[in-house]
């Protein structure tokens, strides 16, 4: 106690060490509430850092649910529904054969795209020449096209159920595909191509 009287009484005594005073005690008052500000940055930063990977995982994911999406279409469906109703569970043990094979293409493909920048067609015009990637893309046209009349043919069939003119439904069909196309977007592409495939859920 008199150590510190002794202090305050030299500090009133030396009026220069009173503004050095206040300094200090400011300083120190400034770094406890900046270290309140980095404890809430640091909260606020591990929370972004947990929406950004949901965002991450959500955005890798959307390319691999448009593939399962394409390969769950109409006419594979009722392909599906089919050949359960003729071999019950006969094919089975060749389905769960069949998954480490699928996902090996898949993975394949998603990896040539990623590392080469280019869609297979490309890369073969630009590996071996223009004449395989025609003869390759050619068939693969071919099979596209025939795919989207057996979809716009099951699509206009199962409207019919609810008495809407196969007409109408392959017309705002038409014209929904024709106004993603014109976007030039993915991103618009995927978000529609996952709305509409969420209606699949109503086949189970």
């Amino acid at each position: 106690r008199r150590t510190s009287m002794h202090f305050c009484r030299n500090v009133q005594m030396d009026s220069e060490l009173q503004p050095a005073l206040i300094k200090l005690v400011h300083d120190d008052s400034s770094f406890v509430d900046s270290s309140d500000d980095s404890l809430e940055t640091s909260s606020e930063s591990s929370g972004s850092r947990a929406s950004s990977f949901g965002r991450k995982f959500l955005a890798a994911m959307g390319p691999g649910l448009m593939a399962c999406f394409a390969d769950t279409d109409g006419p594979c469906l009722i392909t599906a529904a089919q050949s359960g109703a003729d071999w019950k569970y006969a094919l089975l043990s060749l389905e769960i054969m069949l998954i480490p094979v699928l996902f090996a293409a898949q993975e394949l493909t998603a990896r040539l795209g990623t590392v080469r920048g280019m869609g297979m067609t490309a890369m073969l015009r630009h590996d071996v020449g223009p004449v395989c990637a025609w003869m390759v893309s050619a068939p693969l046209l071919l099979t596209c096209v025939l795919g989207l009349l057996s979809e716009f043919s099951i699509i206009g069939q199962t409207m019919a159920f609810w008495d809407i003119p196969i007409w109408a439904s392959n017309f705002v069909v038409s014209f929904t595909l024709l106004a993603v196309a014109a976007t030039g977007s993915y991103h618009v592409a995927e978000r529609v191509g996952l709305v509409m495939g969420v209606c699949q859920v109503a086949f189970f």
